[in-house]
């Protein structure tokens, strides 16, 4: 708990000092992209815009976190799934010994070849073709009666990494339109390290536009160099500057 308040404490201190800040879509080095993920232009990160805002720590677990525009935060929801649940069930479905031999394996699997999705629903002009073709109506839903020889290690590591974004995006939505928040930012070596999972991030939010219109107004991004905020935390923590002097 300590390591993720440090990270918070960076992250207020990062959003509030700078007039610009950078943030990565698709790949650590590119430019900001001159268009949302929504589509709306990219606009620059100002000091006013900015606050109140969402800081979504995904390591081992999911914590979110509000941050306001004095610098205060408090923490509104979490989650015991992310990282560790995707190393420990993964290891168990694949054989993976790592972290980044499971993100090898669901980069290159298919997911809709273990859940079941609204295309396997749709016989016409029924209520299910209102939904986007991809959308996972059951997580491993064709793993009912299989045993795990009927799947391929990278179509089951997809597969329950599709589930657990899919859980982590639900509760960023949900507490933005309960808190009234349009922006999260997000860092954590669960999406530090791991295009697969910012890139799964992206398409779930988009995915969800075309049920919930206003969905288009959410901002999703991620802090560049995230993976510096805890050290920085501290830092901050001990030399303890005097919050006129942040």
């Amino acid at each position: 708990m300590d390591e993720v308040l440090r990270q918070i404490k960076a992250a207020g201190q990062k959003l509030q000092s700078e007039q610009k800040v950078k943030f990565v879509g698709l790949q650590e080095e590119e430019e900001v992209p001159e268009t949302t993920p929504t589509g709306h232009a990219q606009k620059e990160a100002t000091f006013e815009d900015m606050f109140p805002c969402f800081l979504v720590v995904l390591g081992s677990a999911e914590g979110i976190f509000l941050i306001e525009k004095d610098g205060s935060f408090k923490w509104v929801d979490a989650s015991n799934k992310a990282g560790r649940t995707f190393l420990g069930l993964g290891s168990l479905l694949t054989g993976a010994k790592s972290f980044d031999e499971l993100i090898d394996l669901a980069t290159r699997g298919d997911s809709t070849k273990v859940d079941t999705i609204a295309r396997d629903f749709i016989t016409g002009q029924d209520m299910y073709s209102l939904y986007p073709p991809e959308t996972v109506f059951f997580s491993f839903g064709k793993a009912y009666k299989q045993n795990l020889d009927a799947f391929n290690k990278e179509d089951l590591a997809r597969a329950l990494l599709n589930s657990i974004v899919e859980d982590i995006v639900r509760a960023v939505i949900l507490n933005c339109v309960i808190h009234g928040v349009k922006k999260a930012y997000f860092c954590g070596n669960f999406v530090n390290h791991a295009e697969v999972v910012r890139e799964m991030i992206f398409k779930k939010l988009i995915g969800r536009i075309p049920l919930n219109p206003t969905y288009s107004q959410l901002e999703f991004k991620f802090v560049q160099h995230g993976g510096f905020l805890g050290a920085i935390g501290a830092l901050l923590q001990a030399i303890q500057i005097p919050d006129e002097e942040k």
